[in-house]
């Protein structure tokens, strides 16, 4: 399951504009056959907040942690990092964007449970 955390978002953002980014970010996910994903269920997307308000909205930096498997290669890595940098940059188009994909390794450490 893909963890999506979008840093330094303006603090002028509400509720609303927030969910819209949130379903924009999880059908671009999505819209990725090469990843298997599992459904819109499977892509979690956080928006944590600054302590520090200056400079918010200026730098947005996007951050994707990801399981490895085989067909996650680096070029598909690549192009959804690019995807998600360009939606961003669709929604805040005079902010410096970046996004940066963490590939994880299960056996590294992992645990879930299922409600």
């Amino acid at each position: 399951m893909p963890i999506i955390k979008v840093w330094g978002l303006p603090k002028k953002m509400t509720e609303g504009p927030l969910t819209n980014l949130c379903q924009s970010i999880i059908t671009t996910v999505e819209s990725m056959p090469e990843l298997d994903l599992d459904g819109k269920n499977a892509i979690t997307v956080l928006f944590p907040s600054d302590r520090m308000e200056w400079g918010l909205g200026e730098e947005i930096i996007a951050e994707v942690a990801i399981f490895n498997k085989p067909e996650r290669t680096e070029q598909v890595r690549a192009k959804l990092a690019e995807k998600v940098g360009l939606l961003l940059h669709g929604y805040f188009p005079d902010a410096k964007i970046e996004c940066f994909i963490h590939p994880l390794e299960r056996s590294s450490g992992f645990w879930k449970i299922k409600p």
